[in-house]
C-alpha cells in the first residue's frame, strides 16, 4: 500500500487507525472484519497468553491500547 499510496507505514496506519488491527497470532494487521471472526473468546485467550509470553515486544503499546480495558 505504501507504493501504492505514496504514503509512510505511519502515515498508513494513522489513516487505517480503527479499520485494522494488529494480530500478534499472525504477525501482521488484519481488517476489522477479519480480526473479530471466528471464536473471539478462544482469539481473545489466545492473544491474551501470546502478551504474557512477550511482554517486551515492540508492538505491545499498540496490542495494549486495543486489549486492556
Amino acid at each position: 500500500m505504501r507504493e501504492i499510496t505514496d504514503s509512510t507505514a505511519e502515515e498508513l496506519l494513522t489513516a487505517l487507525q480503527g479499520r485494522i488491527y494488529y494480530n500478534p497470532l499472525v504477525t501482521g494487521y488484519e481488517i476489522k472484519d477479519r480480526f473479530i471472526a471466528g471464536n473471539v473468546i478462544e482469539k481473545a485467550e489466545r492473544i491474551e497468553a501470546w502478551m504474557g509470553d512477550n511482554p517486551e515486544n515492540e508492538r505491545m503499546p499498540e496490542i495494549n491500547r486495543r486489549w486492556r480495558l
